[in-house]
């Protein structure tokens, strides 16, 4: 039998002997655990979508369940973890060239590109910035299992974030510490999207399943608290982005290229003392509501970014 049981199951599910599977259905799960046995996780979950098209599995409230009874819990555990962590397709890690700058971090007239923070490089759009394949692509009956993997994984990150030191700013040099506090800045960054993405899935998890609603209040609340934390971490990576920028231009030759790290430091410092990041890549509105920021502050971005020197430049308009 290829589609449901005739009572409605999926094919196994309640069988005396769930091993006894229909053997296209047997075979399919044989090569879903052969592959994730030799740590081919794409390889197992492109067996499984080939099976849900041809209908061999149902992607039905009790796939879990099934996966659980005809697999072995040992591999629907790996299985579990591969969905979780499934990369998007669109970007790298979460990030693409900024498509407002073009990559190069400000306009033509030297405008600073609030949205990437002048570094040239925005989030994915498609997956948040989180670098990871889209929740809503995940079996609904999976979700949940996806969501508190995802979170686990993005704790152990942040613990590892939080526990780097915050690169310093020597006198004479700045360019380390500049590219270093951006690499971490954009990691903060990654996981931020990776939280935001979870919490909102979390939200709906919890308005749509009622048995879920308690695991799933935890972990909104969990994603929360480890915002605060990254976001505090974030406002003292600008901080030294601002620092460095202030170094660069007192001692980079050119008029140009000094003004336009003077307008950084103004901007980076701008952001770290505000705590806000309206128009810009590490705002994440459905993580941290609008109402918690400060009302003006967008504005105050557009003011930041500007120079009495140069009254013509104005800040690009946000998208």
């Amino acid at each position: 039998m290829t589609e449901r049981e005739s009572d409605g199951t999926t094919p196994g599910l309640n069988a005396d002997e769930p091993e006894a599977l229909e053997p296209r259905v047997a075979q399919t799960v044989a090569r879903m655990k052969d592959a994730l046995s030799e740590g081919n996780g794409s390889e197992a979950v492109r067996f499984f979508r080939d099976a849900v098209s041809n209908k061999l599995i149902v992607e039905d409230e009790e796939l879990l369940n099934w996966l659980r009874r005809s697999m072995g819990k040992v591999a629907t555990e790996k299985f579990l973890t591969v969905f979780s962590r499934l990369p998007c397709f669109y970007c790298n890690r979460g990030v693409l060239r900024c498509e407002e700058c073009d990559g190069r971090g400000h306009d033509e007239d030297g405008t600073l590109c609030s949205e990437c923070l002048s570094l040239g490089i925005d989030r994915c759009g498609f997956c948040g910035g989180s670098g990871w394949f889209t929740i809503n692509h995940v079996p609904r009956a999976l979700q949940l299992q996806v969501i508190l993997r995802r979170v686990l994984a993005a704790g152990k990150d942040a613990d590892a974030v939080l526990a780097d030191a915050v690169p310093v700013v020597s006198a004479t040099q700045y360019d380390d510490a500049k590219k270093e506090a951006a690499r971490a800045l954009l990691q903060v960054n990654r996981l931020l999207g990776v939280l935001e993405n979870m919490a909102e899935a979390a939200r709906r998890e919890e308005t749509e399943r009622a048995e879920s609603a308690a695991t799933a209040q935890k972990v909104v609340a969990a994603c929360l608290a480890l915002a605060q934390k990254l976001e505090e971490r974030a406002c003292e990576l600008l901080t030294v982005l601002a620092d460095a920028s202030s170094r660069e231009a007192a001692s980079i030759e050119g008029e140009d290229k000094s003004r336009l790290a003077q307008r950084r430091a103004k901007f980076f410092s701008h952001l770290a003392s505000s705590k806000s990041f309206a128009g810009t890549l590490l705002r994440h509105p459905l993580l941290i509501p609008e109402s918690s920021v400060e009302p003006d502050s967008a504005e105050e971005s557009k003011v930041s970014n500007a120079e009495e020197e140069r009254p013509e430049a104005t800040a690009p308009e946000q998208s």
